[in-house]
């Protein structure tokens, strides 16, 4: 164990002035960062849910043939919280997307919804794609994205059940307007059930908190020049 060091007198005073004269400087800086930041409040976040089929949210009449699926933005409202990639893959590569159908965008009045579908396409003809893919403009927080998808047998064999096909095995990937990316592989307990939803969420640094640790990387900088 180190002895402990013993400060000459001169030294003494020079340490608690300097602590008296920079401590409470200090503190008016912190307290002014936290008077910035605001009362606590719940974190925002980025997120979104996935619905198969859902009794309550969707109004298509899907069937377990032809799967009527939403999406929505659960984001905090938020500015950038935009969906800007959805991607689907089909679980067993024995099966295909081979179309989809009544695509419709649900928005909240603010900037249009628009798509890009870039897999699979609207063509019944059995020659399908192992992974579905949309790309977005403008899909805000509480905003909700709709289709209808057609799932077959690569060998032609038709009015095949998407839940024993997508779970669970499945892997559903959305993407933000920040570069987030959130995935999960669909995995559920009760493949029986007539409708299914998925979910996720990410919490991200909001502004306020931004500020405070600005301030205090500023309070530290300020300190060690001074030191």
């Amino acid at each position: 164990m180190l002895a402990p060091v013993k400060l000459r007198d001169e030294e003494y005073t020079r340490v608690t002035q300097t602590l008296k004269t920079r401590l409470p400087k200090a503190a008016l800086i912190a307290a002014a960062a936290l008077t910035l930041a605001g009362p606590a409040a719940a974190a925002p976040f980025l997120g979104y849910e996935l619905r198969f089929n859902d009794p309550v949210f969707n109004t298509q009449n899907g069937v377990n043939n032809v799967p009527d699926i939403q999406l929505e933005n659960i984001s905090t409202n938020f500015s950038n919280n935009t969906i800007t990639k959805l991607e689907l893959t089909i679980g067993d590569t024995n099966f295909a997307f081979d179309f989809v159908r009544n695509e419709s965008a649900i928005g909240d009045g603010g900037d249009p919804l628009t798509f890009t579908r870039i897999s699979p396409d609207t063509t019944n003809d059995n020659s399908g794609d192992d992974f579905l893919e949309y790309d977005f403009l403008g899909f805000n927080p509480n905003e909700i994205f709709q289709f209808e998808v057609d799932v077959d047998n690569d060998d032609g064999t038709f009015l095949q059940d998407y839940r024993e096909i997508l779970f669970p095995t499945s892997v559903a990937s959305v993407t933000f307007s920040d570069g987030t990316t959130l995935s999960q592989t669909l995995i559920v307990d009760d493949a029986t059930q007539d409708g299914f939803r998925f979910s996720q969420t990410v919490d991200i640094p909001e502004p306020a908190t931004i500020a405070l640790f600005g301030s205090m990387a500023l309070l530290g900088a300020a300190l060690r020049r001074r030191t």
